[in-house]
């Protein structure tokens, strides 16, 4: 799927929050969400979102590290 620039850019903006534990809408989620089931890509930068909200920055030693590199 397609993204285009603004919601690519709001998209990430969204992550980002999510990414530092800060307030997110349920609307916003659920934008993610949806983009995230039909792009591999947005579905990447989520699930690294909340491993980056859940564990902090890790180093690429270790197993969140490498998560969080991909």
């Amino acid at each position: 799927m397609f993204l285009s620039n603004q919601t690519r850019l709001k998209i990430q903006d969204i992550l980002q929050r999510i990414s530092l534990d800060k307030e997110v809408t349920l609307e916003e989620r659920i934008l993610v969400e949806k983009h995230a089931k039909s792009s591999s890509k947005v579905w990447t930068w989520l699930k690294k979102a909340n491993s980056i909200r859940r564990y902090g920055k890790q180093s690429q030693g270790s197993i969140n590290g490498l998560i969080q590199s991909l």
